[in-house]
């Protein structure tokens, strides 16, 4: 007990070379640990590229290729080979007695569509939302079977309100008894902006949208509609495999399935050199401060030497001299792990913030759609118990060498150098 309290005095005795060991090891626990939450954040977007373009398969059609029905799309997605499948059905489809944004009145023909009665199996319409490209202005989102939302600008050109009932029938003129569906929410395109062309059916506020299930029952589907569908395998890997099954099912030797490489390198070849930089400068900082603290650990003992040889003669044994050392280590361990992690986590989030706005502005400027909101940047556990324990097996050994030099030395021996 006397050999830890006497640590705990010593470090405010020795204040000036306590703070200098401190310092340095602060120094290396952040640069290391900043470097280490890079690697780890460029880790996770280099995971989401390759799940979006080196696992999004890509069906090419040759030229005069049969179209694919949508039995046939939802027999492929069924596979063991897939993460998921992204499922879209679009109707091309006549609103009743309503009027379309962009429509002409001189121009205005019954029977021509004039919008898109559109559907995802996914979450990409939610998804649109919450990154802003869309906005729900009134209501909420469809819930029930045969609920709608409509666009503002669509809504208040044909003064529809929440929960009012529209009438949409299919492009043809013997097209079925039209179907009712209640509008439940009212939206804006924010970022498609304002549609410039005059086809009332390609503006995107022409654009309702439905539950995945409604559209499917739906017989206007089943007439007019189309779905398109995007595979995501599991691993790149089994591209081959996976086109074989769809042979199998009915896919014509006309498709080629592909993935979506020149994207997925594009991207990823950053993240790779940056991670090489990153590990490079983690294992770099851990080595010379490892060197450094080692070599003031031996000078500050050899300082100390006549302090020892004192206590040594004094009767205290070898055991509690060399525990009462490394006490004084494991403080300035923990003091300079406490400060400098946190420094690390500020300092690898600032970071990290910069570089995601980097990464936002290519995906921007190659006209991706990628979602960057789960990448954090920040020391996850692994991270965390590497540099702890490197940290503290540094601090150990180097307080380890040092008291050894210290203690081969006898106390007479000690004294007599310092006279």
């Amino acid at each position: 007990m006397y050999a830890i309290t006497y640590a705990t005095r010593n470090l405010l005795r020795n204040k000036g070379r306590n703070i200098l060991l401190s310092i340095i090891l602060t120094a290396m626990i952040t640069l290391s640990g900043i470097a280490w939450i890079v690697y780890h954040g460029s880790s996770q977007l280099t995971q989401v590229y390759k799940q979006q373009f080196g696992s999004k398969v890509i069906l090419n059609a040759a030229l005069n290729a049969p179209k694919l029905s949508p039995s046939q799309l939802m027999a492929f997605g069924t596979s063991e080979y897939l993460l998921k499948q992204d499922l879209t059905a679009k109707v091309p489809i006549i609103q009743e007695n309503l009027k379309a944004v962009g429509e002409e009145e001189s121009t205005s023909l019954e029977n021509i569509p004039k919008g898109y009665l559109i559907s995802f199996s996914d979450q990409e319409l939610n998804d649109s939302f919450k990154n802003k490209s869309k906005k729900l202005v009134q209501g909420r989102m469809f819930e029930n079977s045969k609920e709608i939302i409509v666009s503002q600008k669509f809504a208040e050109l044909n003064h529809l309100k929440l929960n009012d009932t529209i009438y949409l029938k299919g492009k043809k003129t013997d097209s079925p008894a039209s179907t009712a569906f209640t509008v439940v929410g009212i939206y804006t395109p924010l970022a498609l902006g304002q549609y410039s062309g005059d086809v009332p059916l390609l503006d995107p506020q022409n654009h309702i949208y439905t539950s995945f299930q409604t559209i499917l029952q739906s017989e206007l589907f089943h007439q007019y509609g189309d779905l398109s569908a995007v595979f995501y395998l599991k691993d790149p890997k089994m591209i081959a495999v996976f086109q074989e099954e769809m042979r199998t099912k009915g896919l014509p030797e006309s498709y080629e399935a592909t993935t979506d490489d020149r994207n997925y390198e594009e991207a990823v070849q950053p993240l790779r050199t940056t991670n090489k930089i990153s590990l490079l400068f983690t294992a770099g900082i851990l080595s010379l401060g490892s060197i450094i603290t080692l070599l003031l650990s031996l000078f500050f003992m050899r300082e100390r030497k006549y302090e020892i040889g004192l206590l040594r003669a004094m009767g205290m044994k070898k055991l509690k001299v060399a525990i009462s050392l490394m006490t004084e280590n494991v403080w300035i361990c923990c003091i300079s792990l406490s400060i400098g992690l946190a420094f690390a986590q500020v300092g690898g989030h600032w970071i990290g913030q910069i570089f995601l706005q980097n990464q936002q502005r290519f995906i921007e400027k190659m006209q991706l759609s990628v979602d960057l909101s789960q990448i954090t940047f920040h020391m996850d556990i692994t991270g965390m118990v590497l540099l702890i324990g490197t940290i503290s097996c540094l601090c150990f050994l180097s307080g380890l060498v040092a008291i050894w030099k210290i203690m081969r030395y006898e106390p007479r021996q000690i004294l007599s150098q310092q006279n």
